[in-house]
């Protein structure tokens, strides 16, 4: 896909007709047209001080940040270019960066990373191991045989059209279903960047920054990761988690929706069970599972794995009342299966 979405950029001012003046066209002030050459089309109008970003830069600026980041030369996992060809994104990963889990803690296994070029930089320090007290390893409901691996991925999405700014985060996928797990929000692992800037060297240095600064809280969500393990559900109430974490998706579906997806995430949830256990952990992946399915053009695929991963850093905290939690899930299924499907025309009588 890459190579489409890979196209030339000409901007131009904005100009319309002289209506006092036939024939005379004059300059819109302060705004400019993206031309996509390829098409040979305008593509959108923004203001004439944004810097227009191809989609090929950003694509080089991930993979840079990647290398520096993982020491390794990522492949591309998934690309997504809008029919308009303004929105762009692209998931870089590598079969050489992982981390390890298992009842012990976890540890991260990778190639060296690179240093930036950039005089100011250096690089600190951040665990690369987690090992968990023995008193928690005796109590965490994790079979002694347990073994999973996460890798990194890391997400670029560039815009040709204003009140946008480029985004670059890292999450995590479970390597034997790649769940996508972003975890942004609140984990600081994602960087945003305005388009008003002088050039796009600027964006770049503020991006290996940003990585650089933050980069030891990726490996502090990996423990949460981890720490999900630990925290026991029975595979009754399993199941019931998933409608929490996604409860709006849910319920904009129609009742025949519905009723499929609840038998999916019951099958989802056994499965898990089954492979890794009734903890949070099993739970989290049916949810990132069932998010797959959820995608419409109102739940983006990166709204919908930040909603998994804010769930994620709220159970985790040391102050969260799970059984308290658990309690406040009953009559949820149901609650969800009987709300009243809303169409669009609904929608729209309603606000007249």
């Amino acid at each position: 896909m890459s190579q489409r979405s890979f196209f030339r950029v000409k901007e131009t001012a904005v100009l319309f007709e002289d209506p006092l003046m036939i024939g005379m066209m004059k300059g819109y002030p302060n705004r400019k047209v993206i031309i996509n050459l390829d098409r040979n089309e305008g593509i959108s109008i923004v203001r004439d001080n944004f810097l227009v970003v191809e989609h090929s830069r950003a694509f080089e600026l991930g993979r840079e940040l990647f290398e520096l980041l993982f020491g390794a030369t990522p492949q591309v996992h998934k690309e997504w270019m809008s029919s308009s060809t303004t929105d762009y994104s692209v998931d870089f990963i590598s079969e050489s960066c992982k981390f390890v889990l298992d009842r012990s803690g976890y540890r991260y296994s990778g190639l060296p990373r690179r240093r930036a070029d950039l005089s100011f930089a250096e690089l600190p320090d951040y665990i690369e191991e987690f090992n968990a007290p023995l008193a928690l390893r005796r109590s965490a409901p994790i079979r002694t045989d347990f073994v999973d691996e996460y890798r990194p991925f890391l997400r670029v999405s560039n815009y040709l059209r204003d009140n946008n700014s480029m985004e670059i985060e890292i999450g995590f996928y479970r390597s034997r279903c790649t769940n996508g797990m972003l975890l942004g929000m609140r984990s600081k692992t994602v960087f945003r960047q305005s388009y008003f800037v002088r050039n796009f060297n600027e964006i770049r240095f503020n991006a290996i920054e940003f990585f650089e600064t933050h980069n030891r809280r990726m490996f502090k969500s990996m423990e949460r990761v981890w720490r999900l393990l630990t925290i026991p559900v029975s595979a009754d109430q399993l199941h019931l988690i998933a409608y929490d974490i996604y409860e709006e998706e849910l319920t904009r579906k129609s009742i025949e929706d519905r009723q499929y997806l609840r038998v999916v995430i019951k099958d989802l949830a056994k499965a898990y069970v089954n492979e890794i256990g009734e903890n949070l952990n099993a739970a989290l992946n049916v949810a990132t599972d069932l998010s797959k399915r959820l995608e419409t053009g109102r739940s983006t695929q990166n709204k919908l794995q930040r909603r998994a991963a804010q769930w994620m850093h709220k159970v985790t905290y040391k102050s969260f009342n799970l059984e308290q939690y658990l309690k406040g899930l009953d009559g949820i299924e149901d609650r969800v299966m009987n709300e009243r499907f809303f169409q669009e025309e609904d929608v729209l009588e309603q606000e007249n």
